[in-house]
């Protein structure tokens, strides 16, 4: 039995994740990891708890340590803390190992996508993203993001409403194909991919106009789950795509950011917040991240003091 939490230090921005730890109550092994290793050296660390009276050996006891401040004392003297006090925010039983993430479901603390080797992929659906970016950029040149022209509606929306779909349908199923995720018919529908929403937190996911504060907080994903597996403006690309005559209205200015929005969702929910965009020119110039989810402490991982990250597909073997 494992448990797992987060270390938050008392020094620099009050009550600050700094890293991760785990403790395994067969092997006795306490394993501690670091986010900001310019606060503590060595980045990932590991100590065997040798003496008798230091070990845990229960759920009880480790939960009354931890409660009672002891646990944060205990690491302090094994030299986990690099002679800093930290508080321990949160524990839980977790449900990967040491060194074990989903593929394609990003975490805090969790892989790097060069680490896992995805970079690639990573660089390819980024310039993907920048080409339509600037499309639209170009579209509020015409018809200003506001609440007022939501409605407003085109033929250069309806166009790139249906690339920002398309874009949106690769990265779903790529994060399906990874997670050994099949289909329930010949090719992937929302009813399988909506079986992410859960695991890639995406209704927790909120973004916002970068220059346009005023159109307010942009959720794509909102509410979707396997008992409401439609989202309006994914409907409205498929209206428009095969009626446009009968549903041109539905190529509005708020279906395509909808629809852009939930590619940078997808791309923060997959590889990661900031998504290393500061290696591109101009970074985020649509849009920010407002709100990112808050998970479970049994769903963090547990970075590896050494050797490599271990993919494990949530459904099965990948596809």
């Amino acid at each position: 039995m494992r448990f797992s939490g987060t270390l938050s230090s008392q020094m620099g921005p009050p009550r600050a994740t700094n890293g991760t730890f785990s403790y395994d109550l067969e092997r006795h092994v306490c394993s501690v990891t670091y986010d900001n290793p310019h606060l503590f050296a060595p980045s990932g660390w590991e100590h065997h708890v040798r003496a008798e009276n230091e070990r845990i050996r229960s759920r009880v006891e480790f939960d009354e340590l931890r409660t009672s401040g002891g646990l944060a004392k205990r690491l302090w003297n094994w030299g986990a803390l690099g002679g800093s006090y930290c508080a321990i925010e949160a524990w839980a039983e977790p449900k990967l190992g040491v060194g074990e993430h989903w593929p394609r479901i990003w975490q805090k603390g969790g892989p790097k996508p060069h680490e896992v080797g995805v970079q690639d992929v990573l660089t390819d659906a980024m310039v993907a993203y920048r080409g339509l970016e600037s499309s639209i950029l170009d579209v509020f040149n015409v018809v200003h993001p506001t609440k007022e022209n939501m409605k407003a509606h085109g033929h250069r929306m309806r166009e790139l409403l249906i690339l920002c779909c398309t874009e949106v349908e690769l990265l779903l199923v790529d994060a399906a194909k990874a997670n050994g995720l099949k289909s329930g018919s010949r090719h992937y529908t929302m009813q399988d991919y909506v079986k992410l929403s859960e695991p890639l937190t995406l209704g927790e996911w909120g973004v916002k106009l970068q220059d346009y504060a005023d159109y307010g907080e942009i959720s794509p994903f909102e509410g979707w789950s396997q008992s409401n597996p439609n989202l309006a403006w994914y409907q409205a690309y498929n209206a428009v795509k095969h009626g446009r005559r009968t549903n041109f209205k539905q190529a509005s200015l708020e279906n395509l950011l909808l629809a852009a929005g939930a590619i940078f969702v997808l791309l923060a929910a997959e590889f990661g917040e900031g998504m290393e965009m500061m290696k591109f020119e101009n970074p985020h110039r649509l849009f920010s991240v407002t709100q990112v989810p808050v998970r479970a402490p049994d769903d963090g991982y547990i970075k590896p003091t050494t050797g490599n990250w271990i993919p494990v597909p949530l459904f099965g073997p990948p596809v």
